[in-house]
């Protein structure tokens, strides 16, 4: 008999899938119920990710056009970068910094260089960064 109790997984369509097939099997293999909705757990660095982009792009980026750049990023065919960083500058402060670290990332003399003067590297965001 096997037992499971709660699986912990983000958004994407495939972790859907799996969660599906395992209620089916759950329910025609083994008789017994385990409702996706009950016991799927979303990820919370997920979630927190979500909450913060909304705070951040409000009245800058509108919930339709976020998630367009979440889905050409995740298919590796982002948007035109100089629209991202005009919408980015829209943030002020952390727009700045945001375009800092593109301008940085974009060149490796200049990630060498600031990885030697930091001793560390920042990350280029995607759609769980």
């Amino acid at each position: 008999m096997q037992k499971l109790r709660a699986i912990i997984v983000n958004n994407a369509a495939l972790n859907n899938v799996l969660c599906r097939t395992i209620e089916a099997y759950y329910k025609d293999k083994e008789e017994k119920e385990w409702l996706i909705n009950d016991w799927r757990i979303r990820c919370i660095n997920y979630i927190i990710n979500l909450v913060v982009q909304v705070f951040l792009f409000i009245n800058v980026i509108d919930l339709d056009e976020l998630k367009l750049y979440d889905l050409e990023d995740a298919d590796g065919e982002l948007i035109d970068e100089k629209i991202i960083r005009v919408k980015f500058r829209l943030l002020e402060s952390f727009g700045q910094g945001y375009n800092i670290v593109i301008y940085i990332r974009e060149s490796s003399a200049c990630t060498d260089y600031f990885r030697k003067l930091v001793g560390r590297i920042i990350l280029i965001d995607n759609c769980t960064r």
